[in-house]
């Protein structure tokens, strides 16, 4: 998988110890947030859509633009989406 070789999607992480099976949770979190388009189509083809939908589905939190453009893209609505209620229920509040 080429995505591995790409330093600013795994920076905290040494990649050879990254597993694409074990891992893809966290894989899949990274190139979302943090991915290129080209990034993104990668990893699409690579997991599969419905693998790609599930663990979106799963996630616990994205940023805010993520959280919606991500959503819209898959056409997965809004109250299907962990990081959407987890969001809801855990806000910090502005200082």
């Amino acid at each position: 998988m080429k995505l591995l070789s790409d330093k600013h999607l795994f920076c905290d992480t040494e990649v050879k110890s990254i597993d694409t099976v074990k891992h893809k949770q966290p894989i899949i979190g990274s190139v979302i947030e943090r991915g290129s388009w080209n990034e993104f189509k990668e990893m699409v083809e690579f997991y599969g859509r419905d693998v790609v939908i599930d663990n979106v589905k799963k996630a616990r939190s994205f940023s805010g633009k993520t959280m919606y453009s991500i959503g819209g893209y898959f056409d997965i609505p809004i109250e299907n989406r962990n990081y959407y209620t987890h969001k809801q229920f855990y806000q910090i509040p502005y200082l």
